[in-house]
């Protein structure tokens, strides 16, 4: 048992070159800004950031996205000149894209690159849960490809690959970490455990050149291949494209990194800090979001799932955790591969109807305080309904909206097209997010927790993991929601203001 003093995670990480990729998300600010707090000892820390049109450069990316960025305004305030010291020292920022080989670099800077870094950490992906195929597969399958290459020429580098628990797919019952198969269309599972994925991977590819082939006009093409996204997963047992393709990743990487060091990390449903470095930090809007924001914006008033299923929230800092511990134990007992989940489910378990009740809770009882969040004082309720309950619903009141529409027209008054429109937003908020609020599955992290309990106090202090800390209560009412206030949602002001810029630039061109 290690010294309750002293802590594996940073013994083990100290005098470390790491190359982490998706820092310029929101999980992968919070996991840089956890890794400069607690283990400055590191010696490197590179990060691969693909240009964009904006910022070309890595440098310059990363100058105006992450350096500058919230997270960092606690080490700011403490020492700002110590954070810009330990950001000029160890941070190094190289321009390159992982879903291109030799990550788009050339001969010299991929060697190079490769004798500098002693283990990955991947966190990027695309979770746009209605993404193309062909741009899903890129980013969260093929691009582990590159990935695999730069570990062997790097030495057979460990790697900490970030998964989801929602690879189960369309599997029910108690969720451990291990391997899981598809429910849909069968698929051929080696006697390592892992499944076949790599043999499919051609036939997608014709599938979409098929696609590209028979649709010249740009909008059509990305819809058409949007929805060959959604068919190919529901068909192998997948709910969309973004977990059909991440399952697919962790199948390549177990075949690829057979007998060697590898760990998949799959988290829950990842939203804003519980503890670290501040409460409720959080970049956009997540999974549980949508549904906040559309009754919080009176959108919504049902919404379809099960009142007694389990909205698996893990908030962002312990998922950063949960990746220092995976790396830790990678360099420590190297030779492996393992998986981990971080999640709540089946510790600290939440449901819908839960969730539902704190949200309309505050809502109603402080919704002033939240001026970005909610217009005004929500009237409307906020049911669960079962799916055919929602779709009867959905087809009635969108006959009457629809009737009571034609009706006002027809006596000459100005028909109101809000009704129509708000079961527009409903119905694809329900497209999307629906399946996560009726799932009939629990993810446990025992694996995970057993780690912990190896590490010992220090690291259980200082990296914690374990979602029984969490009150939901306060998390969801007073930290979440004030996160999405702070952080997420931008000042009504400033968003009318942009219209009208944006409108004034069409009537000039005009």
């Amino acid at each position: 048992m290690n010294n309750k003093n002293s802590s594996i995670i940073k013994q083990q990480l100290a005098n470390k070159r790491l190359l982490i990729t998706g820092c310029t998300g929101f999980l992968g600010k919070v996991l840089l800004e956890k890794i400069i707090r607690e283990v400055p000892d590191v010696a490197r820390i590179t990060l691969l950031i693909r240009g964009n049109k904006k910022y070309p450069t890595a440098d310059e990316r990363f100058k105006h996205e992450i350096a500058s960025a919230s997270i960092f305004d606690s080490l700011r305030e403490k020492d700002a000149n110590a954070l810009d010291n330990i950001l000029s020292e160890k941070v190094f920022c190289i321009t390159g894209e992982i879903t291109e080989d030799n990550f788009g670099l050339n001969s010299a800077e991929w060697n190079e690159l490769s004798q500098q870094v002693d283990i990955i950490i991947n966190s990027a992906a695309s979770v746009n849960f209605r993404e193309p195929l062909d741009q899903a597969l890129a980013i969260n399958t093929l691009s582990l490809f590159n990935l695999v290459n730069f570990s062997e020429i790097a030495g057979n580098i460990p790697l900490v690959h970030v998964s989801t628990c929602y690879v189960n797919g369309y599997n029910e019952g108690q969720m451990g970490e291990n391997i899981v198969g598809p429910t849909g269309k069968s698929i051929e599972q080696h006697s390592d455990g892992y499944y076949d994925v790599e043999s499919l991977i051609p036939e997608f590819q014709k599938a979409i050149e098929q696609t590209k082939q028979a649709n010249k006009d740009k909008t059509k093409l990305a819809e058409e291949l949007t929805e060959l996204g959604a068919s190919t997963a529901n068909l192998y047992g997948w709910n969309d494209v973004y977990t059909f393709t991440k399952w697919m990743a962790e199948q390549v990487l177990l075949h690829r990194f057979k007998g060697k060091t590898l760990t998949i990390l799959r988290p829950s449903i990842i939203e804003s800090t519980y503890l670290d470095p501040v409460g409720g930090w959080i970049e956009g809007v997540k999974v549980a979001d949508a549904m906040i924001m559309a009754y919080a914006r009176q959108k919504v008033s049902f919404f379809p799932g099960r009142k007694d299923s389990l909205m698996d929230i893990i908030p962002a800092d312990f998922v950063s955790n949960s990746i220092l511990y995976s790396a830790a134990k990678s360099i420590k007992d190297p030779g492996s591969n393992r998986i981990y989940q971080c999640c709540s489910g089946d510790a600290n378990p939440i449901t819908v109807q839960r969730l539902i009740d704190y949200v309309v809770e505050e809502g109603t009882s402080n919704y002033q305080k939240y001026d970005r969040l909610f217009y005004a004082k929500p009237e409307k309720p906020f049911n669960v309904l079962n799916k055919s309950v929602f779709q009867a619903a959905i087809g009635l009141v969108a006959l009457q909206a629809n009737a009571f529409y034609k009706f006002k027209k027809l006596i000459g008054l100005k028909p109101s097209s809000k009704t129509i429109e708000n079961l527009e937003v409903v119905k694809a908020l329900s497209k999307i997010y629906a399946f996560y609020g009726d799932m009939n599955v629990v993810f446990n992290n025992h694996k995970m927790m057993s780690l912990v309990e190896e590490f010992g106090e220090a690291d259980r202090a200082i990296f914690p993991v374990d979602a029984g800390l969490i009150d939901w209560k306060h998390y969801i009412r007073d930290v979440h929601f004030a996160g999405l206030q702070k952080y997420a949602l931008e000042d009504r002001k400033v968003i009318q203001m942009r219209r009208e810029q944006a409108k004034k630039k069409i009537d000039k061109a005009a």
